[in-house]
């Protein structure tokens, strides 16, 4: 299948390239477009071009003649940036790497949490072990080490029903490995689920 698609892509860059010398018109410039084959065609929030596997290669060279490649590479762009915040605020708690959905990571929400989080770990440091704060301050092998080995996924405050209790919404994935936090949760929330999901972990 992934041949398949490979050669249909190439005949659709083909095409795209003889409705030019056809028109004497400039190719479009698709430098840096991310293209992935599913089952529709869109452009995502993180600019990439989904095509449908479906669609034959002529479909496909409209697609690609019609996309705003230089829109899918801004948004390309900002998703690069919230992904390097997403590092930083990873590192600045002390676990191993923060995440979320691909339809959320975009959202205004998402970022909220994020510089929140940031805030929250500058003034007060990475997440501690419980009983366990006052000696690693003293231990000068521990500094700037990863409390965590775990993921922290964070997931959109929609996806539990309020009347969920808090131990249901504040979930450790033993099976594939993350704790949960969830995006409308605060910074001490936060904090307090990574240090019981790391202790449920053990």
């Amino acid at each position: 299948m992934h041949v398949t698609a490979l050669q249909r892509l190439t005949q659709a860059l083909n095409i795209l390239s003889d409705q030019a010398d056809s028109d004497q018109a400039d190719l479009p410039n698709l430098s840096g477009l991310h293209i992935l084959i599913t089952d529709k065609t869109y452009l995502n929030s993180q600019g990439t071009l989904c095509l449908d596997a479906s669609d034959s290669a002529d479909d496909w060279a409209d697609c690609l003649g019609g996309v705003d490649a230089d829109y899918a590479r801004d948004k390309k762009s900002n998703a690069a940036a919230v992904r390097q915040l997403e590092s930083q605020v990873a590192a600045a708690v002390g676990v191993r790497m923060l995440f979320t959905a691909g339809p959320y990571l975009m959202t205004h929400e998402y970022r909220q949490f994020l510089e929140r989080l940031a805030a929250h770990s500058a003034e007060h440091g990475p997440v501690q072990p419980p009983r366990a704060a006052a000696a690693s301050s003293s231990n000068s092998n521990g500094a700037g080490s990863t409390y965590s080995s775990v993921p922290v996924y964070v997931a959109p405050p929609y996806q539990y029903p309020q009347q969920a209790s808090e131990q249901q919404q504040q979930v450790v994935h033993e099976s594939v490995g993350y704790i949960m936090v969830k995006m409308d949760d605060s910074a001490q929330q936060i904090y307090h689920t990574v240090q019981v999901g790391n202790l449920l972990m053990v």
